[in-house]
């Protein structure tokens, strides 16, 4: 009966500091997405760092609360490009490209994290991959979603010949390792 109890509230505590960390790091991100500090604006372009708390919830809870605090993300860029438009908003209004990507950076940085951490065995390298490999996904995944769902027009950009040039690398990587 006591093993039963101490199971339950090891579970309770557990649920309780996921939501404590979803609703801090969310927090976090939506003040990023109403201030300055985390749309950095370069002309029509903004550089973030609101990819960083998607991060740091993947790495502290995993791949549910990361995806939800990068949802979190994902809807702050939406809102934004919704409300302040710039030249290039429109393409921020498709979802694929304003919030898919973002919660893919909570997803894919947790089991990076896992693997890497395994492999390595040393937590303060695998944190700092980490953090490239969640801006990576940001930048991946934006400029992929951003080639397959925009018009034609935008086909041409860097981010497409950015995507390519991924693919191409790890197309050739396979070719290389079947020989």
């Amino acid at each position: 009966m006591n093993t039963n109890t101490n199971e339950t509230r090891a579970r309770e505590s557990s649920r309780t500091r996921k939501i404590a960390i979803t609703g801090i790091l969310g927090a976090i991100t939506i003040m990023l997405g109403v201030t300055p500090f985390g749309f950095i604006p370069l002309g029509i372009f903004s550089v973030t760092t609101i990819h960083i708390p998607v991060i740091i919830a993947a790495i502290l809870e995993g791949p549910i609360v990361g995806g939800l605090v990068g949802l979190i993300f994902g809807l702050t860029s939406l809102i934004q490009h919704l409300t302040a438009p710039k030249p290039i908003s429109f393409i921020f209004w498709n979802p694929m490209i304003s919030v898919f990507p973002r919660v893919m950076i909570g997803v894919l940085s947790y089991f990076f994290f896992v693997l890497v951490l395994k492999a390595t065995k040393k937590e303060r390298i695998t944190y700092m991959l980490t953090g490239a490999f969640g801006t990576f996904v940001n930048t991946f995944w934006y400029s992929a979603a951003h080639m397959f769902f925009t018009p034609k027009i935008w086909s041409k950009s860097f981010s497409s010949a950015m995507v390519r040039a991924c693919f191409y690398l790890v197309s050739q990587r396979k070719m290389e390792s079947q020989k």
